[in-house]
């Protein structure tokens, strides 16, 4: 559930969309999947990739971009479809381990600094340019919400202690619902 919200709003829609994603992808799998212990959910650099291909198509419009993300969404499930009764997993093989690592560090360092905005509590005036948000964000980083951030910093120590404690544990959903019960608590 916190990935579904999260890489929603990493997207650029609302972070509700995630969850709706979240559970057609987990119904599509249980469908059409074939490896029963395979784990399913969001995935950060399909929604970075999303948010990077989608918003200058839909040129500052909410309705469109979301338009263009459910039909980037449908297009992209029937080409994974058509791949899967073709038999084109063998295309993995190809790519490198190097490529891989690479997209995926340069992945977490767009997720990062995308995400420093939210922790602080501060509203960036950079968009879709990861250097440019970093700065803005080094820029201001003494003018943080002091409630946000100490909500922010709260769920990442309640999930590393949860960790901690037990690995098996559901340490990120645990964070999540012990904030929620601090912002009802204390009518953040």
């Amino acid at each position: 559930v916190p990935q579904a919200l999260a890489y929603a709003q990493l997207a650029q829609v609302d972070a509700v969309v995630g969850l709706y994603a979240a559970i057609g992808a987990a119904i599509g799998y249980v469908l059409l999947g074939g490896v029963r212990s395979m784990n399913v959910g969001p995935e950060a650099t399909v929604a970075l990739l999303t948010a990077t291909a989608v918003a200058p198509l839909a040129g500052g419009d909410p309705v469109r971009y979301i338009a263009l993300v459910g039909g980037l969404a449908l297009m992209a499930g029937g080409w994974l479809i058509l791949a899967g009764i073709i038999g084109l997993g063998f295309v993995t093989r190809f790519l490198s381990r190097p490529l891989l690592l690479g997209y995926v560090a340069g992945s977490a360092i767009v997720m990062i600094v995308s995400q420093l905005d939210s922790l602080i509590g501060i509203k960036l005036e950079a968009q879709d340019d990861t250097l440019a948000e970093l700065a803005e964000t080094l820029r201001r980083i003494g003018e943080p919400d002091p409630t946000t951030l100490l909500v922010g910093l709260g769920v990442i120590g309640v999930a590393l202690i949860v960790r901690r404690i037990d690995r098996r544990l559901p340490a990120y959903l645990l964070a999540v619902l012990a904030a929620i019960a601090v912002s009802v608590a204390f009518d953040l």
